[in-house]
């Protein structure tokens, strides 16, 4: 079957989420992608368990982090500290089509891995750049990572309920964001190459990515110089785009935009007439100055039912209402397994059935696909170096002795 990336070699010269999780997008898409780690040591992610719940490590070793972010790719150990590293590095860039770090600002110019070096060897590399804060102004080499850059984002503002301290989304959320947007600009580097001949560089900071993903409050902000309010479950502005318990415990969520989800929600229910009739509730401002007193009502009429039996009461009524999803339902959804949204594979080492969210987007004629579990450190040594480099197995035998690979 064809690749969308196929015969697209990446180097992906990286670490821990940002950097591996734009690589796995590609590789999941056909790419030939080539992880360089330091050796011995390897990606801190081989390592790290980020939960304290039982079974973070799989059972070989392993660690699922580390698993989850570099399947379906190949593994060399390189040490770019020596001259003998670099130069096999730029041998391995006149055979590549993109060179893709996370490293900060700084670390690869004192590698002599940046791009103003990389491209001399090869015009047409697209080098793609994930850094915290970007490549420019004075706090470029800062140190920065998923929790410092949400932070910085102004993310955590818009997280809880007004009064309560900052907020925190689920850990990772700020890398992956910004892993995304670094596939995007590398696949759209490679569409200008096509077309124009020419390689460039691709710059992407985890920061600005969370803006983009924040737009709306971003916006509102920019307007208004008002921070948007944060939510209050309770004494809602808004009960028509608020979420509820029901009478089992679990939770459902109403996403009506218009004001008029209000009236619309007792009408179909068919209690409180006197607000699925009144005229006041048509406007947001109405809704608004009424807003505790019409989330209290919803929320005792919610309680009268379970949450299936709401679920199904409200099926081809037109009223936008679903669950408040746990983990346990996500993977066992069936509308979601209807439409790919996970792919499975076996992990090899211990013949474990795994799912993972599968790329949103399907292609019909050349889908995403898991071909290889994490590779292991250094696994692909000999096999790249022989093809790509043209060394004997006696010279990548004295490399590896010398410590340059």
């Amino acid at each position: 079957m064809k690749k969308a990336l196929g015969g697209i070699r990446v180097l992906e010269w990286s670490m821990l989420q940002q950097g591996p999780a734009a690589g796995i997008i590609l590789a999941d898409l056909g790419a030939e992608v080539i992880k360089i780690e330091t050796p011995n040591t390897g990606d801190n992610a081989r390592v790290l368990k980020l939960t304290a719940v039982a079974g973070d490590e799989i059972s070989d070793g392993n660690t699922i982090y580390f698993d989850a972010l570099n399947r379906n790719k190949k593994a060399i150990t390189l040490n770019l500290k020596s001259k003998a590293g670099q130069q096999l590095l730029y041998k391995l860039v006149e055979k590549a089509d993109v060179f893709l770090t996370n490293y900060r600002p700084g670390i690869p110019e004192k590698m002599n891995a940046d791009y103003e070096t990389l491209k001399k060897y090869n015009p047409k590399l697209i080098f793609a750049h994930a850094s915290g804060l970007g490549s420019y102004g004075k706090e470029a080499g800062k140190a920065t990572v998923d929790l410092t850059g949400v932070a910085r984002s102004g993310f955590m503002n818009a997280i809880g309920f007004e009064g309560d301290p900052p907020g925190y989304i689920a850990f990772g959320v700020g890398d992956q964001i910004g892993a995304i947007f670094t596939a995007f600009g590398i696949v759209t580097a490679l569409a200008a190459r096509e077309r124009y001949g020419i390689g460039q560089k691709v710059d992407i900071n985890l920061v600005a990515s969370l803006l983009n993903l924040n737009i709306f409050n971003m916006m509102n902000y920019a307007w208004t110089k008002r921070n948007p309010p944060r939510f209050n479950l309770k004494a809602s502005t808004q009960p028509n785009n608020n979420y509820y318990q029901c009478k089992d415990g679990k939770w459902i969520m109403v996403g009506q935009y218009m004001p008029t989800g209000v009236k619309d929600f007792f009408r179909i229910v068919g209690t409180h007439p006197e607000i699925a009739n009144n005229d006041k509730y048509n406007t947001q401002a109405g809704v608004k100055e009424d807003g505790p007193y019409l989330t209290s009502l919803m929320q005792e009429t919610f309680l009268e039912r379970n949450r299936a039996e709401w679920l199904e009461f409200f099926e081809n009524k037109n009223f936008a209402v679903d669950i408040v999803a746990t983990y346990e339902d996500v993977f066992n959804d069936p509308q979601l397994k209807a439409n790919d949204a996970f792919l499975e594979y076996i992990y090899a080492p211990t013949g474990q059935k795994v799912l993972y969210p599968n790329l949103p987007f399907h292609l019909s004629e050349m889908p995403a696909k898991i071909e290889k579990c994490s590779p292991r450190l250094g696994e692909d040594n000999d096999e790249v170096y022989a093809s790509l480099c043209k060394l004997s197995a006696e010279r990548i035998a004295e490399l590896k002795a010398e410590g340059v690979i």
